[in-house]
């Protein structure tokens, strides 16, 4: 579906590069995908070609912005909201808008006293009562009003007319506060609430489909005839991990050296996966396609990654990518990054897959988090996939586990910085003071200093966790955090 999309919206800018509708395909595109830097970009020549100002184009500028991590933009583009409300066609019909689209902003950022004001009164300009009653829980519960969080998202929760998402939305977010409050089983009965509202539906068939169609066909024969980049794509840095290992954390360390851009969880290798046989116009089906891949062409899609990732102008050399199906698709970065710098982040497979079942994580697309024994299935796969490919892919290849990077932080944070070829920075012990904004769940996380609360936090879910330890067999006893 975004293959074709993506196609449509770079026939349009092709044949119609004064016209905005293509770059608006491209920018929606870029949304779906979690390419929110390229996204961005897409989006503000939309605005800036459109006849008319229509409230959507503000409104996608401003959440590419700030799930980019470019607080800055994101703040100009809603001053310029407010500037131009009375030209902007449209905007009538999303009532508080700007007021919530500023309280999102906030309560990422951290700024929870202003985002709890602005929601509210985005709720009496009219907003919708779901998005007001999570961003006001998100809110209260960050500033310690427990009490009120609970009664917010319970109402919300038992709100029959709200969505089955909305609700779903507000059973995690009681289960956090819960958890937080060291009430175990009322936080596992709120996931569970959370996972029959929402309804997720996980096929290991086709999961395991997918898995063969992008391993199996690599053989060392076969990726010694194909061509690669002139560039090493060294500058690439790729973390290999699953949801709940501790990427945020990982990258948000890495960002803070000068020289490397965060990409997030990145969607540009997918994108390159779904369309390579088009991309190289081959008969050939991937990854065989890639005999018919020229230097010429290899460097065009090695530059189109970048440009996904990298804002216009950014000095920074490097970047990051952390997108959760990367350990599927190491043949392809092999081929079109030789030189890619690869961090295998692990982590206690019951710390991090209890994570998994307690965060939100179903709602945006994660359909194995809903069961234990496919949470479970997913992990053993990423194991035993990723094992693979260290011996078939030459790549610069670092293992590290999550408990490693939070007792050691220095220590293996030079490590780190080293394996990603570059001359140390002390700003990287500085993680927590990042300005930029997180666009994944963890947000909340990586505004605090290294801590260690979270290791062996599946002691308190112990009884509920049984078929998840039958599951996992002996992928549980062969696990070595290596401290």
């Amino acid at each position: 579906m975004y293959g074709l999309a993506t196609e449509e919206g770079e026939r349009l800018v092709t044949e119609h590069p004064g016209r905005f509708d293509g770059w608006y395909v491209l920018a929606r595109v870029a949304q779906d995908t979690a390419a929110f830097t390229q996204g961005l970009k897409y989006a503000k020549k939309a605005l800036e070609l459109s006849p008319i100002e229509e409230a959507e184009l503000h409104r996608l500028v401003i959440v590419l912005a700030t799930m980019s991590g470019d607080t800055v933009e994101a703040e100009a583009a809603l001053d310029r909201m407010d500037r131009r409300a009375d030209k902007i066609r449209a905007l009538g019909a999303y009532p508080g808008a700007r007021e919530e689209l500023r309280a999102r902003l906030y309560e990422r950022c951290g700024r929870l006293e202003e985002g709890l004001e602005v929601i509210r009164r985005a709720g009496r300009e009219g907003a919708s009562h779901s998005i007001v009653a999570l961003v006001e829980g998100r809110c209260l519960s960050r500033l310690g009003r427990t009490g009120e969080a609970i009664e917010v998202a319970t109402r919300l929760m038992d709100d029959a007319s709200a969505s089955h998402v909305d609700r779903s939305h507000s059973a995690f977010l009681l289960s956090k506060i819960h958890d937080k409050a060291g009430e175990y089983d009322t936080a596992w009965a709120m996931a569970q609430r959370g996972h029959e509202l929402f309804g997720a539906k996980f096929s290991r068939t086709k999961f395991d489909g997918v898995i063969d169609s992008d391993t199996t066909p690599f053989t060392k024969a076969k990726l010694n005839m194909w061509q690669r980049p002139s560039n090493s794509g060294s500058q690439a840095i790729m973390i290999n991990a699953i949801a709940r290992s501790g990427t945020s954390l990982l990258e948000q360390i890495l960002s803070m050296h000068p020289s490397v851009y965060p990409g997030g969880e990145s969607g540009t290798t997918l994108e390159f996966r779904r369309q390579m046989q088009s991309l190289l116009d081959s008969y050939h089906t991937y990854p065989t396609c890639f005999i018919d891949m020229t230097q010429q062409e290899a460097d065009g899609l090695q530059e189109k990654y970048f440009q996904s990732i990298l804002p216009d102008g950014a000095k920074e050399t490097h970047t990051t990518d952390k997108a959760l199906g990367l350990f599927h698709r190491l043949g392809l970065i092999s081929v079109l990054f030789p030189g890619a710098r690869i961090i295998n982040l692990r982590r206690h497979p019951l710390d991090n897959l209890l994570s998994c079942y307690l965060t939100q994580l179903v709602t945006s697309g994660h359909s194995y988090c809903s069961n234990l024994e496919d949470l479970a299935h997913f992990w053993k796969t990423k194991e035993r996939v990723s094992a693979w490919s260290k011996e078939m892919f030459e790549l610069e290849w670092l293992d590290l586990s999550y408990e490693q990077l939070t007792h050691d932080q220095e220590g293996w944070t030079r490590r780190l910085i080293d394996h990603a070829g570059l001359p140390w920075d002390d700003a990287c012990l500085q993680f927590h003071t990042s300005k930029r904004s997180v666009a994944t769940i963890s947000y909340e996380q990586v505004q605090k200093k290294m801590y260690t609360s979270s290791v062996e936090r599946w002691r308190n879910y112990e009884k509920h966790l049984q078929p998840l330890i039958k599951a996992l067999g002996k992928g549980l006893d062969e696990y070595d955090p290596g401290i």
